[in-house]
């Protein structure tokens, strides 16, 4: 505020000496004016700094809080894994756990290993049926079964 009046005061003697006091009113107020753009001027470049300094702030905050949340990931991830193993140690299958709705846990160094389907046992272009399979009689039972 004080850099206006100066610049008007400053303008005001320079337009007195100028014009001998004609339109020195014009010429003060251009003064103040150009002051005004100059105050402006700098704001805006705080301003760029300061938000600058923003984003960068939220950009490591926000990257602290990936970094949580994945580590918060992996722990649970791997808690599931310990439980899944004790669970499994403590007679309960795979079918059943996954029957009562819990899924295989998926952590680091225990991956599902997919086998290829089984190749048929003969080839589809040169079709040579399976041979029959033999009959089988079934065991007589014995007396302690019945």
């Amino acid at each position: 505020m004080a850099d206006r009046r100066t610049a008007r005061r400053d303008a005001e003697r320079a337009a007195l000496e100028f014009l001998s006091g004609t339109l020195v009113a014009a010429a003060a107020d251009l003064g103040e004016a150009h002051a005004a753009v100059v105050d402006a001027a700098t704001a805006v470049d705080a301003a760029r700094v300061r938000g600058e300094e923003l984003v960068r702030d939220a950009q490591q905050q926000a990257a602290a809080l990936v970094a949580a949340a994945t580590d918060a990931l992996a722990s649970a991830t791997e808690a599931e894994a310990t439980r899944w193993d004790a669970a499994r140690q403590a007679g309960w299958t795979p079918a059943q756990l996954r029957r009562m709705g819990h899924s295989e846990p998926q952590a680091p160094g225990r991956r599902r290993v997919r086998r290829p389907a089984a190749r048929p046992a003969f080839r589809t272009g040169a079709h040579t049926p399976p041979p029959p399979a033999a009959a089988t009689q079934p065991e007589p039972m014995s007396p302690a079964r019945r």
